[in-house]
């Protein structure tokens, strides 16, 4: 509150916040993410704590040195935001708001920026994330094997962590990541113990989203590692061992269906290429702005309705997406939304790859999770999902901030060599008008 405070003085007068100013807004913030991350499977009270704490302590820091090198993503954000809350005005206040809610997570990636600006804070709150959803994955396995009961875990985001495994696979790629940079052997094996607790989560769930995404996400942790690969190498060992048991399973039953089921025809086509037909047609019947944020599942039993989707089957009621997070906000919100997605993801990109060192450990995981959320997007509609857009936020922020930090040292160098190149300009000219001086005088 005193940081808040101190901010609206400071606006007011015109003036730049105060470094303790600008210390407490960043403790604020970075409490709020620790609260977001301690919660992320437990509480949705929490949760939502987290996030306004985070927010408040962001917003103290917005005129602070710390965010000034993220403007270049602030724009297409509030672009992004506009598009949503515009097109939300033409559908149902409830179904706008289901569609939204899991967008708004995403503007934590200022607040981490702003708070994220050590190694230290980094490892405590990546190290959150992943001990809480692994413990919960814990918990979770000891359900499947009946030691537990189900109705003792009073937990009112437990559900939602598990079966949506984009923040397992997220919190596999931390793991794996700070198993390879950890320098304390005892907290490498405890990395690595998540990272198969967090892999089991999304093997049980039987998700091949999850597997292709972390996939994606490892190979730019493998290209970007340097001197790092032979420790990634042997993060991945017990799961390259156990491949091939997995694949025998239910998991590789779906990977070896997936393509019989895109290329089947009538009743045997899947649910997701239905909804990605569906999706299409959506958008070359509304091309600009498309049917609504929330729209999206009334308008496609309205085209069962009239006839627009004859001669395929009925997509199942629980299916409110379009399964793919492209198709889904091209059908929702048109090319623009579409545009302002892009745009967005090319910022965020832009920012990670070209403006910071992207070998650091901090750039790296907002690299490596930006990569694994395009892939889960690829065939699943993760930015529905508050839990796990606020995960993938706090990570990317972790990567600005390394940017930010990085920027901050090179226009440091800058100053500093700019002053000693006036100060020696200064003495050389000194110099030259006591020659002159001196040979005047003679």
């Amino acid at each position: 509150m005193v940081a808040l405070l101190q901010t609206r003085q400071a606006i007011r007068r015109g003036q730049g916040l105060t470094s303790i100013a600008i210390s407490r807004a960043q403790s604020v913030a970075f409490f709020g993410l620790m609260c977001l991350a301690l919660s992320l499977a437990w509480s949705t009270a929490g949760f939502s704590i987290g996030i306004i704490l985070a927010m408040l302590g962001g917003l103290a820091c917005l005129r602070a040195s710390s965010l000034s090198k993220t403007k270049l993503i602030l724009l297409p954000t509030l672009f992004w935001v506009a598009v949503l809350i515009i097109g939300g005005l033409r559908s149902p206040a409830t179904q706008a708001w289901d569609e939204v809610r899991g967008f708004y997570p995403l503007l934590l990636i200022f607040p981490a920026a702003a708070a994220l600006t050590s190694y230290k804070r980094l490892v405590w709150v990546a190290g959150a994330f992943v001990i809480a959803t692994a413990a919960a994955g814990f918990m979770a396995l000891l359900a499947d094997l009946g030691l537990i009961h189900p109705e003792n875990l009073r937990f009112s985001g437990f559900v939602t962590i598990l079966t949506y495994s984009a923040t397992m696979a997220n919190a596999f790629l931390l793991a794996a990541v700070f198993f390879c940079w950890c320098p304390n052997r005892r907290w490498s094996i405890l990395w690595l113990l998540c990272g198969m607790l967090h892999l089991e989560g999304i093997v049980m769930n039987a998700t091949r989203a999850a597997m292709v995404a972390i996939v994606m996400g490892l190979v730019v942790v493998a290209v970007l590692g340097r001197g790092k690969r032979l420790r990634l190498l042997l993060f991945l060992s017990p799961f390259l061992v156990a491949t091939p048991f997995v694949l025998q399973g239910e998991l590789g039953e779906r990977f070896w269906e997936t393509r019989s089921e895109l290329l089947a025809d009538g009743e045997g086509i899947s649910q997701r290429r239905i909804m990605w037909t569906a999706a299409r047609r959506m958008f070359e019947e509304h091309p600009m702005m498309g049917v609504g944020p929330g729209n999206f599942r009334p308008e496609l039993d309205a085209m069962y309705a009239d006839g627009r989707m004859d001669g395929f089957p009925k997509v199942k009621e629980e299916h409110q997406q379009a399964h793919s997070a492209f198709m889904h906000v091209a059908a929702t919100t048109g090319l623009v939304g579409l545009l302002a997605m892009l745009w967005w993801f090319g910022a965020l990109f832009w920012c990670l790859w070209r403006k910071g060192n992207r070998f650091r450990v901090e750039n790296l995981v907002g690299l490596a999770a930006l990569a694994l959320f395009l892939g889960f997007s690829l065939s699943d509609t993760s930015l529905r999902n508050s839990r796990v857009t606020a995960m993938m936020a706090a990570c990317v922020g972790a990567g600005l901030a390394s940017v930010s930090a990085a920027n901050a040292v090179s226009a440091a160098r800058k100053q500093s060599d700019g002053e000693l190149a006036d100060t020696a300009s200064k003495a050389s000219g000194s110099a030259a008008a006591n020659e002159a001086e001196s040979a005047s005088s003679a």
